[in-house]
């Protein structure tokens, strides 16, 4: 029996012998802008085509309002919300994916 999450091949009581498993790579590209030239207000899109082309995008806003904000902090947020919105994506498409695999018996 194979232990997916570590590569280990398990054996007996205790007994493992680690390997590594293959890596797949899903680049995510990440544009981040400001929109009318406002630096304390960003926008950021998120992009990620999965192994079967299907291409998400996840998008957020981020603004500074302290009287010390700055580009980086509003670009930051924007970013993270831009990532979490596309997680919550990729999480969406694989419950469906899912739920479908399991409706056909597989």
């Amino acid at each position: 029996m194979t232990d997916q999450w570590h590569g280990r091949d398990v054996q007996g009581p205790g007994a493992a012998v680690t390997r590594p498993l293959p890596a797949t790579m899903w680049p995510v590209e990440i544009e981040i802008y400001e929109p009318d030239a406002e630096p304390t207000r960003s926008r950021a899109r998120a992009r990620l085509r999965t192994h079967d082309k299907t291409l998400l995008e996840g998008r957020g806003e981020g603004g500074c309002h302290s009287r010390h904000g700055t580009v980086q902090v509003s670009r930051e947020m924007a970013a993270a919300r831009a990532l979490t919105d596309l997680a919550h994506q990729l999480f969406e498409l694989a419950a469906t994916e899912d739920a479908a695999a399991c409706g056909r018996g597989l």
